[in-house]
């Protein structure tokens, strides 16, 4: 039986449902979270009225302008998710990154995942490229990394920056490693984001990196929502605190 969460996780799953399908039931949610109608019912009236979310009957939905706007989970709400997770796996790909002498160039992600391995980064005269605001202004003051933020678009719920203009500045660089960051992975190896534009410019990103390690915390393993943005190959590792899918023998996956 799924253990009582609490009232902040119970908010993450239902925030993290939204921003992968664009509606949820509260049978569903029951599920999910173990937790009553009546404690459901009342965490989406809340969620309701800050504007987060539409109260339908039988659940919630976002509707138009949210979809837009709130596509991706809110940085700061995205963080709390799954923290232990993403703390380990941080640790874990940090020191699978640090021991390399061969970086000149790494291509940084836009999310928590990859937030969380910034902070534990010792590598010295490297280039980091990112789409991350978040990214930047944090290594913005280490001496030993040059930083490059690609221009472009800035989506203001996740302060990453996508869209057009930076896919022309992203295709000025070549990786020698890229570090990625995603919602789903299914059991066929396909990793997935819920918003076009992300999707897009992780896929040139990740085309224009030699070398590419996905953080994946246990709660993305085996879903399928969303739109594909790379399909596993032999360039690929995983660094999970989940166990290895079976379906992915082949595949080069580092247990946190």
């Amino acid at each position: 039986m799924i253990k009582k969460l609490l009232k902040q996780e119970r908010i993450d799953i239902i925030l993290k449902q939204l921003a992968l399908n664009g509606a949820i039931t509260t049978k569903k949610l029951m599920f999910l979270t173990n937790a009553s109608e009546s404690t459901l019912r009342a965490d989406i009236v809340e969620l309701d009225k800050k504007g987060l979310l539409k109260k339908v009957h039988g659940g919630a939905c976002l509707e138009k302008q949210q979809i837009q706007n709130n596509v991706d989970i809110l940085f700061e709400s995205r963080t709390k998710l799954q923290k232990d997770s993403k703390l380990k796996i941080a640790k874990k790909a940090s020191i699978e990154i640090n021991k390399k002498t061969n970086l000149t160039t790494i291509f940084i992600d836009s999310g928590t995942s990859t937030y969380e391995l910034i902070k534990l980064i010792t590598l010295k005269n490297i280039i980091v490229v990112t789409n991350s605001l978040n990214v930047a202004d944090y290594l913005k003051n280490n001496n030993d990394i040059k930083v490059i933020l690609i221009g472009g678009e800035i989506k203001n719920k996740t302060s990453n920056i996508v869209g057009s203009i930076a896919l022309d500045n992203l295709n000025l660089f070549t990786f020698d490693l890229g570090i990625f960051g995603t919602n789903t992975l299914n059991n066929n190896g396909s990793f997935k984001t819920p918003e076009i534009n992300e999707a897009i410019f992780k896929k040139t990103a990740i085309a224009k990196s030699k070398h590419v390690y996905l953080l994946v915390d246990k709660s993305k393993v085996g879903l399928n929502q969303g739109i594909e943005f790379h399909k596993i190959d032999q360039k690929t590792t995983i660094i999970s605190d989940a166990e290895k899918n079976p379906n992915l023998d082949n595949i080069k996956w580092i247990k946190a």
